[in-house]
């Protein structure tokens, strides 16, 4: 896998960085989000996917944290091994290690930071942003206004649903 020149690795961070902007920035004033939700929900304060039943939260919610968690250390091993092997030029003959012997130390290195990173700053932005869960709205039968996330940011609403968890696994 070729390296990004410095030049290159800006300009793709800069365009990415304006793509997050616009998609914020149109998600922020649409309300796409209210719409997307109102598809999940089936009237009375019952919703499609309910988050307590044992297949969505197995797939979505628990069962997903632990897969992640077992990938992580799963690549944080393999990834010091890799390098460990590396370094005493052995050749390696582990099974469990076949599956990253195409990736260089570096490659697997990003990924562990990145599977780090990712849901730790997740959680960090749930902190300060204060958006409200669709179940807890009015409008779905909750009990807290729906306010845009800028807005939420400043009344310190309790709530903590954005950036959602998934997004951290993606």
């Amino acid at each position: 896998m070729p390296y990004l020149s410095n030049k290159r690795l800006l300009a793709e961070m800069s365009i990415a960085l304006v793509m997050a902007i616009v998609a914020t920035l149109t998600l922020e004033h649409s309300q796409i989000d209210l719409m997307v939700a109102d598809w999940f929900y089936l009237g009375m304060g019952h919703w499609m996917v309910a988050k307590q039943a044992f297949l969505p939260d197995l797939l979505l919610y628990s069962g997903l944290k632990k897969l992640l968690m077992a990938m992580l250390i799963y690549l944080l091993v393999a990834t010091i091994c890799r390098a460990y092997h590396e370094k005493k030029g052995n050749a390696i003959t582990a099974k469990w290690l076949v599956p990253v012997t195409k990736f260089r130390v570096r490659e697997l290195a990003y990924l562990v930071l990145t599977l780090i990173l990712v849901p730790t700053v997740v959680a960090s932005l749930k902190a300060y942003t204060h958006v409200v869960c669709p179940v807890h709205l009015t409008i779905f039968d909750g009990t807290l206004p729906y306010l845009p996330m800028l807005d939420s940011m400043r009344n310190t609403i309790p709530d903590k649903c954005f950036p959602a968890a998934h997004a951290s696994s993606g």
